[in-house]
């Protein structure tokens, strides 16, 4: 009775609270949760990456994908967050296991974070870890499960945590340290990258690699014993050999990248109708006559090659060399020229066209 009392006496207080703690909860999480910069790519018309100008900040970041492979998935799945699609953004389960193991050690050895938590984090950069701290992981991280699908935070995480050095992203990753892309990698090349964000700094290809080979391998086991492996494919992936250094990002068409971000296309994933294949050979090619010419004076040449019917530009080379003394940086393709220079292609595709030859 005098419960019930004291509730009715102070009722519109305890709302006024609850929509308080509520009204926080909601607004707590920012419009925009990463501002970071991205990285310009530009890929072919199969997707096929081009070249890449690294982002503002010096990191291989590249734009956030539209999914995450499910090899990558899964071996992160089973790394950090195992039932990451059954809880609400906080495991509790996790946190408990985690802070009587770190009362046992007397120092922090688990955090019990899930991946929406890690998300979380990354977005904070920078942040102390302290209680408050963990306080409002948990807070914002049940916030965006409200907002974001479970593939979609996954998506965030894949996108900005860290792999070693100035690598940001599960697609720089993949490109850096085996030179292909996210969806093409193996289960031991995933199970790699899927243990690479929990200690960035200290293990990575090329430093500490026994430790990252126990780490990887581990995680491997882990999968065959939970049925996501068999034995033999298992067995494969554990043979497989780290990487013990970057690997160069592809540079094919640069001069058509800078053109993009003069036109205020930077830190975007540029789509073009380029042909990989066409564009590396019309490359090859080019450097070959222009070598053969610089002796007569001619140090720049260029290419555009179309297609008749669509018009569509399959390759484009900007300008061969790397010489900046006769200015292999420029566009010669945009470069102004004469009236005389512009109609030449056009002339020569009509006597063409008419069965003249070049001897002709």
């Amino acid at each position: 009775m005098i419960l019930i009392q004291h509730l009715e006496k102070y009722r519109y207080l305890y709302l006024s609270a609850a929509l308080a703690l509520l009204a926080g909860w909601y607004f707590s999480l920012p419009q925009k949760l990463f501002s970071t910069p991205f990285a310009t790519v530009l890929q072919d018309a199969d997707g096929q990456l081009l070249s890449v100008l690294i982002a503002d900040d010096e990191q291989w970041r590249f734009p956030e994908s539209d999914s995450v492979p499910p090899r990558f998935a899964t071996a992160i799945r089973y790394f950090e967050d195992e039932h990451f699609y059954l809880h609400p953004g906080v495991n509790p389960f996790s946190m408990a296991r985690a802070a009587w193991q770190n009362l046992q050690a007397g120092r922090v050895v688990s955090g019990g974070s899930t991946l929406t938590m890690q998300v979380i984090r990354l977005a904070r950069k920078g942040r102390e870890r302290t209680f408050l701290e963990k306080l409002l992981e948990v807070i914002m991280a049940t916030r965006l499960e409200a907002r974001l699908s479970k593939d979609d935070i996954l998506r965030l995480y894949a996108s900005h945590a860290p792999f070693g050095g100035n690598i940001v992203g599960l697609e720089a990753a993949a490109f850096r340290y085996f030179g292909r892309r996210p969806a093409e990698l193996s289960w031991g090349e995933a199970a790699l990258l899927a243990v690479l964000p929990n200690q960035p700094a200290l293990i990575f290809p090329g430093k500490n690699q026994h430790l990252l080979l126990k780490k990887r391998d581990r995680l491997l086991k882990k999968l065959q014993h939970q049925g996501v492996l068999d034995s033999l494919t298992a067995s494969l992936a554990m043979e497989e050999p780290l990487p013990d250094s970057f690997l160069p990002l592809p540079g094919e068409a640069p001069h058509l990248l800078l053109r993009m971000v003069k036109e205020g296309k930077k830190g975007q994933r540029l789509s073009t109708t380029l042909d990989y294949n066409l564009q590396t050979a019309v490359a090859d090619v080019l450097e070959r006559y222009q070598r053969q010419f610089q002796g007569n004076g001619v140090h720049n040449a260029a290419a555009l090659v179309m297609e008749t019917r669509s018009g569509r530009v399959r390759a484009y080379l900007g300008n061969t060399g790397n010489s900046r003394d006769h200015g292999s940086q420029v566009d010669v393709i945009t470069a102004p020229r004469s009236t005389g220079s512009i109609l030449k292609p056009f002339l020569y595709a009509m006597a063409l066209e008419k069965g003249w030859t070049p001897a002709t």
